[in-house]
């Protein structure tokens, strides 16, 4: 898979996860979008605890500016899901389940 690949390159897989979190905040903004978006996050559950480790700052902020600006529009729980599971990946070191 792709994400092996980038976990091997840290300055690739900052600027990747960056890219993805600064789309998701600004695409969010659409709400027709908004779940679609949320759920192209869950591909940043598929990391290895390294990789997350040497990610978790940037995605700790994405999330955090991704709530401020469009934590209304956002209204599954799947997507609920997505975004508590990283939270927890990221400030608690959690691993997602099935890894």
């Amino acid at each position: 898979m792709a994400v092996e690949g980038v976990q091997k390159k840290p300055f690739l897989l900052e600027r990747s996860v960056s890219g993805l979190l600064r789309m998701a905040v600004r695409l969010g903004k659409n709400e027709d979008l908004t779940s679609l978006v949320v759920r192209s996050l869950a591909i940043l559950e598929s990391l290895n605890t390294q990789a997350m480790f040497n990610v978790a700052r940037h995605v700790a902020f994405g999330l955090y500016e991704l709530l401020r600006n469009n934590a209304a529009n956002i209204h599954e729980s799947e997507d609920w899901n997505i975004i508590f599971m990283l939270v927890e990946m990221v400030g608690a070191g959690v691993t997602p389940t099935g890894k």
